[in-house]
Formats: structure tokens, sequence, C-alpha cells
């Protein structure tokens, strides 16, 4: 974490070095940002979204003694996603400000939970298979500072941020496919009552910059990049389990990072009006954390929570507004 806090302040700096060599131009009033190639009349857009997003998740935990190193493995993969939310950004006197709320429903995904006797996944005892389902959201917010090229046909805006993201995600519809202890069918075995829930949390600082580019008259290609640092923290209740807690059964905590990359098409339609075509992408992952088991009859046992990952893929149409 210390050699991603050395790079965000480099880039920091770099940015902050940018913005001050460009102080003394003239200011422009917020009206007139956008009047002239990019024929808004307003500095103030919002824009509503919806669209279709892919992703996979897995985390695995250790033994209390480290021995086997991966003891538990979850892997939740082919996870599709409805979603649906808006976008706000604003410009005073070069000031850039945004922020953006999404929401996505989880309609479809299998998730593998693999259990292991031995280091590196071997003497594998336990997996079970199920269907997944439950909510995603995305919430962020940034300032920076908005700079313009070629006479307003690009416009580059270095900031920083905040921003709270979440995956809930429900397993049922269970089938125990490996037992070391019970003789299965052919099919497997289902398990009744599986309605188990791994909730994860990642609130994070970001640094990055947005970037607007006129290609043509009224049409724009808007690209997003950016860095986070972030603290992770996720709950489990795992249903089954009667020797486990509930409804907190484990804790996960962990620092991690991510980054994320947004690229859209848009098509202006007179002085107020926009139509876009967004792509976007999400990876993140944690150093090595604390994974806390809670028992029924109380205390807690910890272990090394190995990593957590979350990768996804999205596309959506937007619809904008200038005012």
């Amino acid at each position: 974490m210390k050699k991603n806090q050395s790079i965000i302040l480099k880039i920091f700096w770099v940015a902050m070095t940018i913005v001050l060599c460009r102080m003394d131009l003239p200011v422009v009033r917020a009206a007139e940002l956008y009047e002239d190639s990019f024929g808004y009349s307003k500095n103030i857009r919002l824009d509503t979204k919806s669209g279709y997003r892919k992703a996979n998740m897995n985390w695995s935990v250790a033994a209390p003694d480290s021995s086997p190193n991966i003891l538990s493995e979850l892997q939740y993969n082919d996870l599709t996603i409805y979603e649906a939310g808006f976008d706000a950004k604003a410009v005073v006197n070069k000031i850039y400000a945004k922020a953006s709320v999404s929401f996505g429903k989880i309609v479809e995904g299998t998730g593998t939970d693999s259990d292991y006797q031995e280091n590196d996944r071997n003497s594998m005892y336990s997996r079970s298979e199920s269907g997944l389902s439950d909510e995603i959201q995305d919430l962020c917010i940034g300032l920076g500072y908005q700079m313009d090229f070629f006479q307003n046909r690009l416009l580059v805006s270095p900031l920083a941020g905040l921003s709270y993201h979440s995956q809930k995600i429900r397993q049922t519809d269970g089938i125990q496919t490996v037992s070391s202890t019970v003789d299965l069918s052919a099919s497997g075995r289902k398990i009744a009552g599986l309605n188990s829930t791994y909730e994860a949390n990642w609130r994070t600082l970001f640094i990055g910059f947005d970037v607007d580019l006129e290609i043509i008259k009224q049409v724009h290609l808007v690209s997003s990049f950016e860095y986070h640092t972030a603290s992770y923290e996720a709950y489990a209740d795992w249903n089954l389990r009667n020797d486990f807690a509930h409804p907190v059964s484990f804790q996960h905590e962990a620092a991690g990072q991510g980054r994320i990359i947004t690229v859209s098409i848009n098509r202006m339609f007179g002085e107020h009006w926009m139509v876009g075509l967004m792509a976007g992408w999400q990876d993140w992952e944690t150093d090595p954390g604390t994974d806390t088991l809670f028992w029924s009859g109380g205390g807690a046992t910890r272990s090394r929570l190995n990593e957590v990952n979350w990768e996804s893929r999205s596309v959506n149409l937007s619809i904008g507004y200038n005012f």
C-alpha cells in the first residue's frame, strides 16, 4: 500500500503542477463554458443511464494456523447484472465537479464453494455449486479543475474524490458435487434451504482525469480514468452452519486498490439533449487481510484472508440534458 500511495502522490503533484501553470488564463464565466464548438448553453449536465454488466468475484481464506494455505475458496462466476443510474457534472469558473450513482440487480450467476485439506488446493474434501442473485451499487463524487485545448475541442479535467462500491451476493439452489463424508449420486445432492449471503464493501479515495474530445461537430468521445485506494470490509451469513453465529458468520477486512475506465460516444441534439453509448471496466483486488469467524456459542477465530478479486464489464445507454 505504501508503494501505491507513493504513485498516487506523484500523479497528484504532476496534475497540480499543470493546473497551477494554467491559473493565469483569463477566467471564463460558467455560462460561457462549452458554448462554442461544444454547443452547451449551461454549465450543468445530468445523464440517466441503464444497461448490462457481466462480472466475476472470488476470495479465499487460510486455516488459522495457515495450513492449508487455502482452506476455503469461493468463486462467483458469470454474474449477469441489469443496472441503472445517473451522472451529474458541473463547471463553475473551471472548477469541475461530478457525481454518479448506479444500482444493479444480479439476475443470474454460478457460485462454487471449495474446501481443501492440503496446501495449494490439494486434497479437496468438499465442493458445492449454487445459483446467485441480489444486488450491487456504485457511488462516486469528485472535484477537479478543467483545462481546455484546441479552441475548446478538447477538455481535460484532473480530479480527486471519494467512492463507495458494494456487491451483495446471495447463494441459493445449492448442489453438493464433491464430499468426503457423503455418498453422492451421479447428479449430485441438493442442498435444502441454502440462502447464504456475502456483502462486500469498498470505501475508496481516488485520483484520475476526465477527457471530452469533439471528434466531429456535435459528436464527442468522453473518457474517464480513475485509480482507487480502498478499505475493504465484507460480512457473510452462512445460514446452514449452526455452529456459526448469525446474521454475521464471518467478517473480512483488508486494504485494496482498484481501477475504473469508461469510454463513451455522445451525440448532441440541439443545445440541450444528448444520447450516448458507454462501455465501462472495473478491476479490484485486495492485499492479504483478516478473516474473523464468529461462533454461535461465542468467541471468534482469526485467520488469513488471502485475497479478494472483483472484475466487471458494462455497456450502458445514456440520455443527457444540459441546463
